[in-house]
C-alpha cells in the first residue's frame, strides 16, 4: 500500500518532470567593495586548504506584491557595502610560494548577474531537494574557467519571477566559509540591504588556526590518507547521478535502530548514527565496493567554542574542523557511539598540524519587504 506521503511525493515528481524552467541571464559584472579595503595576501588555514571546492546554494525570497522590480539593484548595492567587511571575497585565489592557497585581496569585486525566469517561484517546487538540471540555472557559471583559481570566491545571481519573488543563487568557494560562516555572511548581506548594522561582524583573523611550528602530530589522521579507487568504482563515477529524497517516519527510524542493536554489540543507537550507517551501506552497495576495499565516512562538525587553545568565535569565516570514521557496516554505529567527544578539540588542532606535512594536488533573512521562504543546495 502506498502511503499518503508517498502519493504526494509521486505527484510532485510527476509535476517536476513536466515543468521546464527557463531563465534568461543578463550580462555579468563585477561588484567591488564600496570603500577602499586592505590590499593584503589573506591567510587560509590548512583546513581551508583541504576543502577548496565550489559550493552552490539558492535562497528564495517571497515578496508581498509584484512591485519588486528593483530587487537586483538593492542586492547589488548591499553587496558592495557588505564586501567592505568581507573584503577577501572581492579578491582572487592564488598559490603562494609555499604552494598553499591564499587570497590576493585585489578588491576586484564579486561577480554579479541579474536574470529573469518565465514562471512563478512556486512552480519550481521544493528547493531542498537537489536538482542540478533545474536549480543549476539559478546560479551563474563563469564561462571559460578551467580551474578554481579562475573562479572568483563569490559569484551571485539574482533571478526575478513573475510573482514578484526572487532567488539569490550563490557560488562560493568552500575555503572562504564553512556552513555557519556562509550563513552569517548571507545574513549580514540581507541586514545591509535593510539598512541595519551587522548583528555578527565577521572575525577575519584566521591565523588563530595556524598550525604549530614545528607541527606536533598527536593522532593518526586517517581522514587525510588517500585510499585508491578500484577500476570498477572509477567507471561508476562516469554514470549519470540520480537525485532522490527518502522519507523516514518514526516507525522506520525505530526499525533501523533495532537492526543496529540486534546483534547485542550495541545497547543503544541514535537516529543520526542509524541513518549514517544506512547511507554508508547503501552507497557502498551502489559503488559495488569490493569486500576488502577501505572506505571513509566523513562528518563535518562545528568546532566553535570547543577549543581550549584557540577561541573560535561566532562570526568566524573559516572552516572549523571535521571528524571521520571508516570501516564495515557493523562497526560504523559502534565507532560513532564510542568516540570520545572530549578529545574533539585537540584532534581538530592536531588535524591542522598534520596538514602542514600533507601534499595537496593543486535565521530569518529579509531583503527589503521580501522574506526568505527557503534555501537549498544545488547538489
Amino acid at each position: 500500500m502506498v502511503s499518503e506521503h508517498g502519493e504526494a511525493a509521486a505527484e510532485e515528481n510527476l509535476t517536476a518532470k513536466m515543468f521546464q524552467l527557463s531563465v534568461e541571464q543578463g550580462e555579468a559584472s563585477l561588484v567591488p567593495p564600496e570603500k577602499e579595503t586592505e590590499r593584503v595576501l589573506y591567510f587560509l588555514s590548512n583546513l581551508d586548504q583541504n576543502i577548496a571546492v565550489i559550493v552552490r546554494t539558492v535562497y528564495c525570497f517571497k515578496s508581498p506584491d509584484q512591485g519588486n522590480e528593483k530587487a537586483g539593484d538593492v542586492i547589488r548595492e548591499a553587496l558592495s557595502k557588505v564586501l567592505v567587511h568581507y573584503y577577501p571575497l572581492a579578491g582572487r585565489l592564488t598559490v603562494s610560494s609555499e604552494r598553499k592557497l591564499i587570497v590576493d585581496c585585489t578588491g576586484e569585486g564579486a561577480v554579479f548577474v541579474e536574470a529573469i525566469a518565465d514562471c512563478e517561484m512556486e512552480q519550481i517546487g521544493d528547493i531542498a531537494k537537489p536538482d542540478p538540471s533545474m536549480l543549476g540555472k539559478l546560479v551563474y557559471d563563469v564561462p571559460g574557467a578551467k580551474n578554481m583559481l579562475e573562479i572568483p570566491p563569490l559569484v551571485a545571481q539574482v533571478t526575478k519571477f513573475k510573482c514578484g519573488g526572487f532567488i539569490l543563487g550563490l557560488a562560493m568557494n568552500h575555503c572562504m566559509f564553512d556552513g555557519l560562516g556562509a550563513m552569517e555572511f548571507v545574513n549580514s548581506w540581507c541586514e545591509t540591504a535593510r539598512g541595519l548594522p551587522l548583528s555578527v561582524p565577521p572575525f577575519m583573523d584566521r591565523t588563530v588556526l595556524e598550525a604549530r611550528d614545528p607541527p606536533l602530530l598527536e593522532f593518526p589522521h586517517h581522514e587525510f590518507r588517500e585510499i585508491p579507487d578500484s577500476p570498477r568504482t572509477i567507471s561508476l563515477y562516469q554514470e549519470e547521478m540520480l537525485y532522490k529524497s527518502f522519507y523516514f517516519d518514526p516507525h522506520r527510524i525505530e526499525h533501523l535502530k533495532s537492526r543496529a542493536t540486534g546483534d547485542g554489540v550495541l545497547h543503544s543507537c541514535t537516529t543520526f548514527e542509524a541513518l549514517s550507517a544506512l547511507v554508508w551501506r547503501a552507497r557502498t552497495a551502489a559503488l559495488r565496493v569490493e569486500h576488502d576495499q577501505q572506505t571513509k565516512l566523513l562528518f563535518a562538525v562545528d568546532g566553535r567554542g570547543a577549543s581550549r587553545e584557540a577561541v573560535l568565535v561566532r562570526g568566524g569565516t573559516g572552516s572549523e574542523g571535521s571528524e571521520d570514521d571508516h570501516g564495515r557496516i557493523h562497526e560504523v554505529c559502534h565507532r560513532l557511539l564510542r568516540g570520545d567527544q572530549s578529545e574533539a578539540a585537540s584532534y581538530r588542532n592536531a588535524s591542522d598540524n598534520h596538514l602542514v606535512q600533507a601534499d595537496f594536488p593543486r535565521h530569518g533573512l529579509r531583503v527589503g519587504e521580501a522574506g526568505a521562504v527557503g534555501a537549498g543546495g544545488i547538489a
